[in-house]
């Protein structure tokens, strides 16, 4: 079958249901990860390279967002 760029309406097939998921599992699960960076860095910093000081701030700051994104997938419509 040769690829096509364009296929006709009549062609075409039904479109997939759509995913049922939340935006606030994601934004969890990423919430965790910047945690456990955050707690690996303050534990082992010599051992991951995490002598700078940005490296937990940056793991900071990634706690902070998705804090501030659990509270907003929190008060979404849906």
């Amino acid at each position: 079958m040769p690829l096509r760029l364009w296929i006709r309406d009549r062609d075409r097939r039904a479109d997939p249901a759509p995913a049922e998921a939340t935006g606030r599992t994601a934004v969890a699960v990423g919430t965790v990860a910047w945690s456990a960076a955050a707690v690996a860095a303050l534990a082992f910093p010599g051992a991951i390279g995490a002598d700078d000081p940005a490296v937990v701030t940056t793991c900071g700051v990634g706690v902070a967002v998705g804090l501030i994104g659990l509270v907003y997938t929190g008060r979404r419509p849906g």
